[in-house]
């Protein structure tokens, strides 16, 4: 009962349900390496100062280093190019930036992070919306899913606003680490001196001012 005539074949259901349990398990110990190389990223992240390239710009190279997970994660088409393992790929990928928005959510809402750190933050921030639209591109050349159902494993749209609510966020805490001693000392300091601290703010990440 499990043989099913297609065509001018048989197709036993016990191979599919095979190939699909053993997409599943390399979805799962992509995801577990996945998540454990995030975990290391965002403690970089936590732990060290950002570098100002440059243009006088914070950033950290955690938006490369986790599309360089991702991207590596489909190297194992080359061994077996299937739609149910390009789609299990698709949704370690997608579980894996949700530990990862978790982490950045976790990084700022109870570390004290410093200036160039929150700078870094938003600037990151647009790196890794690129960094999504990159990646949609090159899966959907995948010969074996569509668009579509690109879509419904990696929600890149999802992403792309967590990670801008998140960049605003950091801007608001560089705001308040900025701004409000500027203000309590408005009285004593000279307008102009202040003006020339807030296009210091300014240069530190441009893109937010645009």
């Amino acid at each position: 009962d499990r043989l099913k005539i297609i065509g001018d074949a048989f197709v036993d259901h016990r191979m599919i349900e095979g190939i699909s349990t053993l997409c599943r398990i390399v979805e799962i110990r992509i995801l577990k390496n996945n998540m454990r190389s995030i975990k290391n990223i965002v403690k970089q992240e936590i732990g060290n100062e950002p570098e100002i390239d440059g243009r006088g710009r914070a950033a950290t190279t955690a938006p490369n280093d986790v599309f360089k997970l991702a991207n590596e994660s489909f190297n194992i088409l080359f061994y077996c190019n299937t739609k149910e393992l390009s789609l299990a790929l698709l949704e370690a990928c997608s579980y894996s930036f949700i530990h990862l928005q978790n982490g950045l959510n976790y990084m700022l809402d109870t570390c004290d992070l410093s200036l160039d750190q929150l700078c870094a933050f938003c600037n990151n921030a647009f790196t890794y919306t690129n960094n999504i639209k990159d990646f949609v591109k090159q899966v959907e050349q995948l010969d074996n899913i569509n668009k579509d159902q690109v879509r419904q494993s990696f929600d890149d749209s999802a992403f792309n606003k967590i990670f801008v609510v998140q960049g605003k966020k950091a801007y608001e805490q560089i705001a308040h680490k900025v701004f409000i001693p500027l203000k309590e000392q408005w009285d004593k300091t000279p307008f102009l001196e202040i003006k020339l601290v807030i296009f210091f703010i300014i240069d530190l990440f441009p893109d937010f001012f645009q």
